[in-house]
């Protein structure tokens, strides 16, 4: 219980003394390093837009009527928040604190009161909470601070946002492109559904449209929800797209959504440079639209400007944007305060929350970050030719931020020379090309690349980030023998294809025998072991995996960390290595739900939701952008919350 100041933490300092801190060390998650991003934000706190969480002491008052420890979770629900009081941010989980202790202290002590009088929680105790982030770069958005900068014309400022936003394309909003059950539901790829007139739109649209974005401005609108056909017309020909008037007039065909979209991600990316606290407020309660007001002959008209959520939600998430600041009249405590909405409630910790975690995933990870750490051109003779300069290794062992695309593109590069099919195979690019044996058509390319940005979207920012490497490296070579094994109809034999195939991935790559071994353990039996502990309670709803078979997954776990040379391996040791397989599953299942999201290799602009043929096995996303992967059987641990 905590209803006094003085008992509060006062900062995230913690204790791991039992642990070495080299361990300790190991275990730490990664921090922005892209120095462009970091100026900017810079910027941004110098003018009083952006505050530094670690700078503030947030609080948070509620009654507790139930006597259990405060946690915040990310499965808050907005429509009745956990104190039993209605939610004003409808649209996404969100924690109301303050830097206020006094009024943090008077929230408690009225919703208590409440609990006792109204509801009959005559136990019920106010309590006050410390509020911080677990991620060292978060940064909270004050409306006020930000209307009086931008109201100025101060151009740093504005550069500075125009610097973060996002760029305007469709991989941070992409199409649904899957019919729903219900509706007309079908397993094929929907660019094969539809005549050739449809599809000619797809190879046409940029991969990045800033540019048409920034030409579209802020005009596009008829209505306050909703685009008419000249609104798409303008698109069209923004983005050079020539389209019948037949076809962009039924507001029900592909055209006409994809080009919606567009103009949804153009209005959101303008919308995050000249108005990003109605951004971020359209976020909060759902809208998804943007009040603007425009000069017009009568006088100004307040306008809705239709904007992509999603797009909104993924910019606050890459810039570390976890709550924004407000003047607001509180109906609780009758008073005008002034309120700070967290939403991105998975950065989001109690001191004690953080504590904790901390060192859970020491405990689990810090030991086998510092064994299993990639080292940069590590070569070792496999026996056949390997030729320097390739780039991958260099990538995965300095760009702890690099794109999916990025690292798959590296790995298109590495040099193979062997008969493939239909074909010679210079390079690992005509494999990633090939047919991944899925119903979908994918290629193995664009299926890998889906499954490395499942990994980015859920666990790259809870692994400690000297596991990085090795994790994007066994997910880029997971199923790198399937198209092989699809070719010769032997996919129920997949691993042993995987596993020949990796080998000869890895040792073109220059990974080190011993790292090689642990990587095939991983993908092959690691991960086959997690399916059969995991899968078959995930698809029954049961909230755990099977012990049995978890215990079958920890004896592979331990005599695979004894075969790569591991030294005095505890049963944390183990555990975190099974957690390393849970994850390579868990990316690998998440493509086929609609948190995934696959880049078309034919239409290099179009990124869309895949198919949810999966979706059953996981839990409901409860991160900001909605596309955190857990499966249900899997337990709510320092990795997944």
């Amino acid at each position: 219980m905590k209803s006094k100041r003085e008992t509060l933490p006062r900062n995230n300092a913690s204790s791991l003394s039992s642990v070495s801190n080299r361990i300790v060390e190991a275990g730490e998650p990664r921090h922005e390093t892209d120095p462009v991003k970091m100026e900017a934000m810079n910027v941004l706190r110098e003018q009083g837009v952006f505050k530094r969480v670690a700078d503030l002491q947030l609080y948070h008052g509620r009654s507790n009527t139930d006597g259990k420890e405060f946690v915040v979770s990310t499965s808050y629900d907005n429509r009745l928040n956990p104190d039993g009081i209605p939610n004003v941010n409808r649209g996404i989980s969100a924690l109301s604190t303050t830097e206020d202790f006094n009024i943090a202290e008077e929230f408690a002590e009225v919703r208590a009161m409440r609990d006792r009088y109204r509801r009959n929680k005559l136990n019920s105790v106010a309590e006050i909470h410390r509020i911080i982030s677990n991620d060292p770069d978060a940064v909270i958005l004050d409306w006020s601070t930000t209307d009086r900068v931008l109201a100025r014309k101060q151009t740093k400022a504005e550069g500075a946002l125009k610097q973060l936003a996002l760029p305007a394309s469709l991989e941070y909003a992409p199409i649904q492109l899957w019919a729903p059950e219900g509706v007309g539901a079908h397993r094929q790829r929907i660019l094969l559904d539809y005549d050739r007139a449809g599809r000619e739109i797809f190879p046409a649209i940029p991969r990045d449209f800033t540019k048409q974005a920034e030409h579209l401005g802020m005009v596009l609108m008829d209505g306050y929800h909703d685009f008419g056909y000249r609104n798409l017309q303008e698109v069209a020909d923004a983005i050079g797209i020539n389209i019948s008037d037949d076809v962009l007039s039924d507001r029900c065909s592909m055209e006409s959504r994809v080009l919606d979209q567009i103009a949804r991600v153009s209005n959101s990316y303008n919308a995050v440079c000249k108005y990003p606290c109605k951004a971020i407020a359209a976020l909060l309660n759902g809208n998804t639209s943007v009040p603007v007001t425009l000069d017009d002959d009568v006088g100004d008209m307040v306008v809705g400007v239709p904007i992509s959520l999603t797009y909104i939600a993924k910019w606050a998430k890459a810039n570390h944007i976890i709550g924004m600041a407000y003047e607001a009249r509180s109906a609780t405590i009758r008073k005008e305060i002034t309120t700070i909405s967290l939403f991105d409630l998975s950065k989001t910790k109690t001191p004690e929350q953080l504590q904790a975690e901390r060192q859970e995933r020491t405990k689990r990870l810090g030991k086998l970050a510092c064994a299993l750490t990639m080292q940069p051109n590590a070569r070792q003779d496999y026996g056949i030719d390997i030729p320097h300069g390739d780039k991958l290794m260099d990538v995965l062992s300095s760009e702890l931020w690099a794109t999916p695309e990025r690292i798959v593109n590296c790995a298109r590069k590495v040099p193979l020379g062997v008969p493939g099919i239909d074909k010679y195979w210079e390079t690992f690019g005509d494999i990633f090309d090939a047919d991944a044996g899925n119903w979908e058509g994918y290629t193995l390319g664009e299926h890998t690349e889906t499954v490395l940005r499942n990994f980015e979207n859920s666990y790259a920012d809870k692994l400690p980030a000297k596991l990085l490497p090795l994790m994007r490296l066994c997910l880029v070579v997971h199923d790198i023998g399937k198209p092989i094994a699809a070719h010769n109809k032997e996919k129920s034999n997949q691993d042993k294809y995987n596993a020949s195939w990796a080998m000869v991935f890895l040792a073109k790559a220059g990974v080190d025998r011993q790292m090689a071994g642990i990587i095939i353990d991983m993908i092959t039996s690691g991960k086959s072991l997690a399916a059969q502990a995991y899968v078959d309670n995930a698809r029954k709803n049961i909230s755990h995996p099977d012990e049995d078979k978890m215990n079958e997954l920890r004896s592979f776990c331990q005599g695979s960390l004894e075969r790569y040379g591991m030294k005095a391996i505890t049963g944390s040791d183990v555990d975190g290595m099974a957690d390393l397989c849970l994850i390579l599953l868990t990316c690998d299942a998440a493509a086929y739900t609609t948190m995934g999201v696959t880049h078309d290799a034919k239409a290099l602009g179009v990124y869309y939701n895949n198919y949810p043929s999966f979706q059953k096995s996981f839990r409901r996303p409860g991160g900001l952008t909605g596309d955190d992967s857990e499966l249900r059987s899997a337990n709510r641990t320092y990795l997944a919350q």
